[in-house]
């Protein structure tokens, strides 16, 4: 990655990332808030074990005490249901999988369509249920999220 000059501001710099989409429903807010790590109102949360392991770390966008959305690595949607199953069974709260775009944009300007935005350290997600142009590199969006502290599970920890 030598020679390469962190992003700068431009109104089109977006990366379509491999995220899974999950949306909580019934009594999100209070199921949630029992099983993670961080307040439902906060962009990024984490499910861990009763050793306190991690089993994902999320994005999350709270819709109101009832629907939550969380956004995790895609490979580790399946380790996410299975952590899930047995707190689901005991509980009005369903979970299902969305069919939804996360791009990782360092534009000011939301796009038409977006479902909604979640605010990073540096930039923006936005979840889209549409394609969205892309004009960001693998590699400056690596160098952004390491000078910008923004931690990925699945490259910088597991």
């Amino acid at each position: 990655m030598s020679g390469l000059s962190p992003p700068t501001k431009s109104k089109a710099m977006a990366l379509l990332l491999d995220k899974a989409v999950f949306r909580f429903t019934g009594d999100a807010g209070k199921f949630l808030n029992g099983i993670t790590t961080n307040r439902q109102d906060a962009a990024h949360n984490a499910f861990v074990d009763v050793k306190g392991r991690i089993i994902a770390v999320v994005d999350q966008f709270r819709v109101d005490d009832e629907t939550t959305y969380v956004l995790l690595e895609r490979r580790f949607a399946e380790r996410l249901k299975a952590h899930l199953e047995k707190f689901l069974a005991i509980s009005s709260t369903r979970l299902a999988e969305v069919d939804r775009r996360v791009y990782f944009s360092l534009s000011e300007d939301e796009p038409s369509g977006s479902v909604f935005v979640i605010p990073q350290a540096k930039g923006r997600l936005f979840v889209l249920k549409q394609p969205m142009k892309e004009n960001l590199t693998r590699e400056a969006y690596t160098l952004c999220r390491v000078l910008n502290r923004m931690p990925l599970q699945g490259v910088d920890f597991d």
